[in-house]
């Protein structure tokens, strides 16, 4: 009879598991990492500008590389199919400056929506740097 160490037991024992839950057989190439969330995510960007100037628009990116162009007063919505974390920038043309952090963070669930709310000042005086 072959004795084996526990640690040997043990990991058969995972790889059993994992084998049975995933579908498949063998062991994870990180068992100590959680499985990345799975499933489709929304960001929704809003911007709201006082003092719009119909000619410009503005350009919202996120992590993915998704980009689309987005109006003063408006909102654009981005499906992602990675949940978790995502960068979320918005990029205005002189004169005008976000007021806020232009970049943020935001955590998408599958559901409801992750909402993200840009508010625009322009105005002759305005630069990227400085606010009222």
């Amino acid at each position: 009879m072959t004795v084996l160490p526990r640690s040997a037991v043990a990991l058969m024992l995972l790889a059993a598991c994992r084998g049975v839950a995933g579908g498949g057989a063998g062991l994870d190439p990180d068992p100590g990492s959680p499985d990345p969330p799975s499933g489709q995510g929304t960001i929704e960007v809003r911007t709201e500008t006082p003092e719009p100037r119909p000619l410009l628009e503005y350009t919202v990116t996120i992590s993915n590389g998704q980009r689309s162009a987005i109006g003063h007063n408006d909102s654009v919505d981005f499906t992602t199919r990675r949940l978790g974390l995502h960068d979320v920038l918005l990029a205005v043309p002189s004169p005008c400056a976000v007021q806020g952090e232009a970049h943020r963070i935001v955590d998408v669930p599958i559901h409801p929506p992750v909402r993200v709310f840009f508010r625009v000042r322009c105005g002759p005086a305005l630069s990227a740097g400085a606010l009222p």
